[in-house]
């Protein structure tokens, strides 16, 4: 059997993989760029349960008064809960497409990440709405004539208003990131310019071969640190440079 060794590309390379031609994102750049996508991803699965956690809270009770002034032809009650779960799932496949590490990931994510985004200014114009009518209205704006219910419905309110503009905020640096991201990967592997750098191996191309970044200062020497990247086996096609 042959031994597979390890390839350690170079800083502007792109590799073409022999399964279905994909490209991968493989150059030292791009590998910072998928951390922070990595990031925002977590950040944005992490609003997304909060939003869903904050608006489950006493709904039930919520319910009687929202209808009462519930005047949009989208359903605002509990609207936090059903954001909540897609921007949930938005941030689950960011991290899906971070590990998947290839173009058509990022191309599925943009279109998700921005229906998230309206969904989001959504949310936040229609929890403004609410405070807005408490601060106006000449008997609710004194906190003193609130029972518990107009009370909870209030903060819950305000929570939204912070939440969802975090979510906005990070959901637009997600899809920013996305769109810068994917030009430059475009503009490598599209170049007229470019030839297939062959690889320095006795394996010929079409063989699984072991791909691995340079070791970075912030990546673990130690094998069996969780941060510490090991090399994966791919079948290649060629590789760019």
């Amino acid at each position: 059997m042959t031994e597979i060794r390890p390839y350690v590309f170079d800083e502007n390379q792109v590799v073409e993989l022999r399964y279905y031609g994909i490209r991968v994102f493989s150059s030292i750049s791009d590998s910072r760029k998928l951390d922070s996508n990595k990031s925002l991803g977590r950040l944005i699965l992490f609003l997304g349960l909060c939003l869903i956690g904050m608006s489950a809270a006493d709904l039930s009770k919520l319910t009687a008064i929202v209808k009462l002034s519930e005047q949009s032809i989208w359903p605002s009650t509990g609207k936090g809960i059903w954001i909540g779960f897609y921007v949930t799932a938005v941030g689950i496949f960011t991290l899906i497409a971070v590990k998947e590490k290839t173009h058509a990931a990022f191309n599925i994510l943009l279109p998700y990440t921005i229906v998230a985004i309206a969904l989001c200014l959504f949310g936040l114009l229609t929890s403004i709405i609410v405070l807005d009518r408490y601060l106006k209205d000449p008997i609710l704006s004194d906190k003193k004539n609130r029972d518990k219910e107009h009370g909870i419905e209030f903060a819950l309110s305000g929570l939204l208003v912070g939440i969802f503009g975090l979510t906005f905020l990070f959901l637009s640096c997600l899809s920013c990131m996305i769109c810068w991201t994917i030009p430059n990967f475009c503009a490598k592997h599209q170049a007229s310019k470019l030839q297939p750098l062959y690889l320095p191996l006795r394996q010929p191309l079409g063989q699984e071969i072991q791909l691995r970044i340079p070791a970075s200062p912030f990546q673990h020497a130690n094998a069996r640190s969780p941060r510490f990247i090991h090399p994966r086996s791919y079948r290649v096609n060629r590789i760019y440079r």
